[in-house]
């Protein structure tokens, strides 16, 4: 594969957010075949287009243009690159400049009351997904560790109101099946069990967990995480009506069942009701 696309030439490098994908695949592979005899053999090829890669989309970021959440899944990227391979010549570099990009991008795409801009429940997962990867990423306390805690705690309060007990989101607007990396739901983008189970387990914080399936929590934190997510109390989210009017959407609970009141952006007069029985 590697010879036969060369960085710059051929599809594999013509959308931002497909390098984003195989970065973030690479590292996990290097992450679980390093210690490999066979692996060592193609090892400094393996880095070397590592290096080329990220370089490349270092250098055509989606910053300019209209906003958007793939630029998100790219700095992803570019920090699992950094924080796999401290010793790539750019990787402060990646790390200073995503880290600057991170803060920017949450103040155009997140609003005050913590839903997205794009009032699309599949790209708000997206987005929610994204922070649950970089968070993963920060071992030691920093600022910014702190930011990506905060920043995902706030986004994540509103997509688990708009799921329903079972976890599922609604169809809201453009549902795109683009992911930077797939969890144990795989196309279902609108499951979020493992998504909440990751939360939970990453933020040591109750209200997310949701079953007893740990694959994913496995993957991220091994045993460990297993061990700590155990220990959380199940709380679940506070079953209350509840408006984020930013977001254009209310959860409605009479103690019965929930419903879901959509709100087209600006077009209020299209009202649309979900009963979560």
């Amino acid at each position: 594969w590697i010879d036969t696309f060369p960085v710059k030439f051929g599809y594999p490098f013509l959308i931002p957010l497909n390098i984003s994908q195989r970065l973030v695949s690479w590292c996990i592979i290097f992450s679980l075949l390093k210690n490999n005899q066979n692996f060592k053999k193609m090892l400094p090829i393996f880095l070397a287009s590592i290096s080329a890669q990220s370089e490349f989309l270092f250098k055509n970021l989606s910053k300019d243009g209209v906003t958007n959440n793939f630029l998100l899944s790219e700095i992803a990227s570019l920090r699992f690159v950094a924080k796999t391979f401290p010793n790539l010549t750019n990787s402060k570099d990646y790390l200073t400049e995503t880290e600057e990009i991170a803060r920017d991008e949450v103040s155009k795409q997140i609003l005050s009351d913590g839903t997205s801009f794009e009032a699309s429940s599949g790209y708000y997962r997206f987005v929610v997904e994204t922070f649950v990867l970089m968070l993963s990423l920060e071992k030691d306390e920093s600022l910014f560790k702190n930011f990506l805690k905060e920043t995902l705690l706030k986004i994540s309060e509103p997509i688990k109101y708009l799921s329903n007990p079972e976890c599922k989101l609604p169809h809201i607007g453009d549902l795109s099946m683009e992911r930077l990396f797939w969890l144990d739901t795989e196309e279902d983008i609108l499951d979020c069990k493992d998504l909440f189970n990751l939360i939970a387990s990453i933020c040591n914080h109750g209200d997310f967990k949701t079953s007893k399936d740990y694959s994913s929590i496995f993957w991220f934190f091994s045993i460990q995480g297993i061990e700590s997510y155990k220990k959380l109390n199940a709380d679940g989210p506070l079953r209350k009506s509840i408006l984020y009017p930013h977001g254009g959407f209310a959860v409605l609970n009479n103690g019965k069942f929930k419903e879901l009141s959509y709100l087209l952006p600006k077009k209020i007069k299209k009202i649309y009701t979900i009963r979560f029985d």
